[in-house]
């Protein structure tokens, strides 16, 4: 039976934070250190409660509530800058640090309609917001905010991430949240932090984006702005030219080729030949073909990928030929940030099912669960360690990670790759991993299990 490389999880790096120390300082001082969320550009989070209207004077309702990050406990002192006759203090105390609230009370009386511009001033820190002064008598309605998704983007691979500078603005009011998403794409791009302003795409391939900013005022208004990313297709300098398993007396070499940046074929002189084919510059099905002893080539099995609305692949079907019977072959289900959480496998036309778990700690995967073991003592649960070098197997299969998470069914045993996390592995269980890594290419040239040679990457 041939050995195969099997549940390499790629890639986590152990960070370690050394513990805050903060200078000392006089414990005779009471006034309190501390920030206001947003400082130094627009109060991130703030409440404006009470009516403003010219001429009427402000009371005890008129008042904000702003957020602030308590370094230091004490006495604490704020207010806004004079506008348009209001005015914004307060004072008080903290006894617990971190996350606080602190309200400023409003006072004076506004003199005329309009948006009015105030900066909180608080110590060395401040910032800015927004309040609109209604004319007596009639209730202005609110202005919705405009949202700016920057300007739109070409990216050429083998870069594969583009940074957002989204932006938002409220005449009447402030920007409470920002949400990102993807409306047009190819493949499954992943936004890092679509809760913010700015923020990265990762993961893009060769197509035609648009990624949608939507900004919410402190009224609930929206306002929307859309942004393009156009990744043209190239060939890849550095792709993958060959992959060789080197676990058995004789190598196994998969020779891959390519067309228009994409990998079409891979010839192997042991697995059998596999056609890649695309729509929407996703795969769609994979083609397997069979040389036998008398010469001739022949088509064995198809597999059919599925996918949901955000691009995921959630199913593959599995058509076997001659005989020309479909059966599920696996099934996936994904965590809100793209990573597969469940993969289901079933063979034997479908009547044996393996059931896999994978659990992730900083978008690196650290634990994977076998729920069916095989007979050949594979645990119900391994954890994975990682070195600090950042993984690089993403720009070694451009098209699509789920090309090396297909296995095929040798007896008992399932080989399996897994390149999801974003580091290398340092052991997987107790078994020590070694990756080396091409100067050149800053890509995988070598990966070692137990410190026998288990795979080797031959790049163009």
């Amino acid at each position: 039976m041939r050995w195969s490389f099997a549940f390499f999880m790629f890639l986590f790096v152990s960070s370690c934070q050394k513990p805050f120390n903060p200078d000392p300082v006089d414990s005779t001082d009471s006034t309190a250190v501390f920030t206001l969320i947003g400082s130094p550009n627009t109060c991130s989070r703030i409440v404006l409660s009470g009516i403003y209207k010219t001429n009427k004077s402000l009371d005890s309702l008129n008042k904000i509530t702003i957020d602030v990050d308590v370094s230091k406990t004490g006495n604490w002192t704020a207010s806004a800058n004079s506008v348009n006759g209001i005015l914004f203090s307060g004072s008080g105390s903290f006894n617990t640090a971190g996350n606080q609230k602190i309200i400023l009370q409003g006072s004076g009386t506004p003199v005329k309609s309009g948006a009015n511009s105030f900066i909180i001033n608080a110590g060395s820190n401040h910032c800015s917001f927004n309040l609109n002064v209604d004319s007596i008598g009639a209730s202005s309605p609110n202005i919705a905010p405009k949202a700016n998704a920057g300007v739109d983007q070409v990216v050429v691979l083998p870069v594969n991430t583009a940074t957002l500078a989204g932006s938002g603005e409220d005449t009447d009011g402030f920007i409470t949240t920002y949400l990102w998403r993807e409306i047009t794409g190819s493949g499954i791009p992943v936004i890092e932090n679509p809760t913010r302003a700015g923020t990265v795409i990762n993961n893009l391939i060769a197509g035609n984006y648009k990624f949608e900013l939507t900004v919410t005022d402190n009224a609930g208004a929206t306002g929307k702005d859309t942004v393009s990313i156009i990744v043209p297709e190239t060939i890849l300098a550095g792709t993958l030219a060959v992959q060789q398993e080197l676990d058995a007396t004789d190598p196994i070499n998969d020779s891959m080729n390519y067309n228009s940046g994409k990998l079409t074929k891979i010839k192997s002189n042991y697995h059998q030949e596999r056609f890649i084919n695309y729509s929407n510059n996703r795969i769609s099905t994979i083609e397997y073909w069979y040389h036998d002893p008398n010469g001739d080539f022949y088509k064995t099995l198809i597999h059919t990928f599925v996918y949901d609305v955000n691009g995921h692949v959630t199913q593959i079907y599995e058509t076997q030929i001659p005989i020309n019977t479909t059966f599920l072959h696996e099934e996936f289900t994904y965590n809100s940030d793209s990573t597969l959480y469940e993969r289901k496998t079933h063979f034997l036309g479908g009547r044996l099912l393996r059931d896999n778990i994978f659990l992730y700690t900083n978008g690196n995967l650290t634990t994977f669960i076998n729920r069916t073991p095989d007979n050949m003592g594979a645990p119900d649960t391994m954890y994975i360690t990682y070195d600090s070098r950042i993984n690089t197997f993403n720009n070694i299969y451009p098209q699509y990670y789920l090309l090396d998470l297909q296995s095929d069914y040798y007896g008992s045993f399932s080989s399996e790759m897994f390149y999801f996390s974003k580091n290398y592995p340092a052991t997987f269980g107790i078994s020590p991993v070694s990756v080396s890594i091409n100067s050149a290419t800053q890509k995988p040239s070598e990966i070692k299990f137990n410190d026998i040679l288990i795979l080797r990457y031959v790049y163009n």
